[in-house]
């Protein structure tokens, strides 16, 4: 795994699982896209806003990082690319399985696109 990158996605999902606002925000790309099974949205501050959604109406949720696949790859239309198997916590009780791709812009070292899909 290309391990300056993967510094990305690890401080990604800590900074998400401890509600950190400012360092997702600092994690971000300008034009950064987020979908999953319930929203779509681009645009760093968009993405900030239903991250704040989701803390508001989540206030206990934790991600388990189960597996980390990258991708490396300059043929590919994104050059640097992970899939990440996590376990997210809604509460002590509730749990889903989700599948999170992430590109990463590797000019900037920030997060271009988080596109979720539910298990």
């Amino acid at each position: 795994m290309k391990s300056e990158y993967l510094w990305i996605i690890k401080e990604y999902f800590e900074s998400f699982s401890n509600q950190n606002i400012e360092d997702l925000r600092e994690l971000y790309y300008e034009d950064i896209i987020l979908k999953d099974w319930n929203i779509s949205v681009e645009g760093k501050e968009n993405v900030i806003k239903a991250n704040m959604d989701i803390f508001k109406n989540i206030p206990n949720l934790k991600i388990d990082v189960e597996r980390i696949i990258s991708q490396n790859n300059s043929d590919c239309e994104s050059p640097c690319a992970f899939a990440c198997q996590i376990k997210i916590h809604i509460d002590e009780n509730t749990s889903i399985d989700v599948c999170d791709v992430i590109d990463v812009d590797i000019e900037t070292m920030t997060i271009k696109s988080i596109v979720a899909y539910k298990k």
